[in-house]
């Protein structure tokens, strides 16, 4: 960390519970997390995210198949389906009544397989990602176990505006 994030880097340590026993690049993918989630909201959901208006973001993408989301997927599906159910780990994500919940439990198990639900399905995820660390429910299980949820997060959306500008 630099200079200027130091004081910030050492008060988390002494006060956030967990805090202390993450490495570096742990703490500097959910700082970019934290930035590139503002960057997007701002930028692609106009200062409104919601379920609703990120499937609307990419139902109005032209470039969709241009965007190689396999890897993104993957990843997801690795995470939270075991034996063709969605896991406990799934149930974490924290889903709300509009977070279209069915949708992205469809995508992970296969049953929906068009490129526009699957990407919106990714970055609904990212978005549970978004509020549980914005809302506080990341900081009750200390981080454990998220460092690969925040750099693919931040790699979806970096690419997703990649694409989104074009």
């Amino acid at each position: 960390m630099n200079k200027i994030n130091s004081e910030v880097i050492k008060w988390l340590d002494t006060y956030a519970p967990g805090f202390s026993d993450l490495d570096k690049e742990d703490k500097k993918e959910i700082m970019y997390f934290s930035l590139l989630w503002s960057f997007f909201e701002s930028q692609v959901l106009e200062n409104s995210a919601s379920a609703e208006n990120i499937i609307e973001k990419v139902n109005a993408l032209q470039d969709i198949e241009t965007f190689d989301i396999s890897v993104f997927l993957k990843y997801f599906k690795g995470r939270y389906v075991e034996n063709n159910e969605t896991n406990y780990k799934f149930t974490c994500l924290n889903f709300r009544r509009k977070d279209k919940e069915n949708l992205v439990k469809n995508v992970l198990l296969g049953k929906s397989t068009t490129k526009k639900d699957i990407l919106s399905a990714l970055l609904i995820i990212v978005y549970r990602f978004r509020n549980n660390l914005f809302h506080g429910l990341k900081w009750a299980d200390q981080f454990r176990d998220q460092f690969s949820n925040f750099k693919t997060s931040n790699d979806l959306l970096m690419k997703y505006m990649e694409i989104s500008k074009n």
